[in-house]
């Protein structure tokens, strides 16, 4: 499609697409805001952009990933917890 016959969102995405740098973790950085998505042969792209017009992009990939180790740590944390309080009722009861 030739850039004249863009819409004002499809012209917004391929900035974005040209501009845009990827950032850590799933939240975007400066409380940027989402503008669209774009879906590729094997993945999708997510796109933001924050109020100072900077345009940052996340995986669909990327995003799954980080959702998963969020849930792992999660966890392990919830484990840790009770390995603590295990080993607190076992000091308590002289053992």
């Amino acid at each position: 499609m030739s850039k004249e016959k863009m819409t004002e969102e499809q012209k917004l995405l391929e900035e974005a697409r040209e501009k845009a740098v990827s950032f850590p973790g799933l939240a975007p950085p400066n409380d940027a805001e989402p503008i669209g998505q774009i879906e590729e042969l094997h993945d999708t792209f997510y796109y933001y952009r924050d109020s100072r017009g900077n345009f940052y992009y996340i995986s669909g990939r990327t995003r799954r990933f980080e959702e998963e180790m969020l849930k792992a740590q999660k966890k392990r944390r919830e484990r840790w917890k009770r390995m603590e309080k295990t080993a607190e009722a076992g000091a308590s009861n002289g053992q």
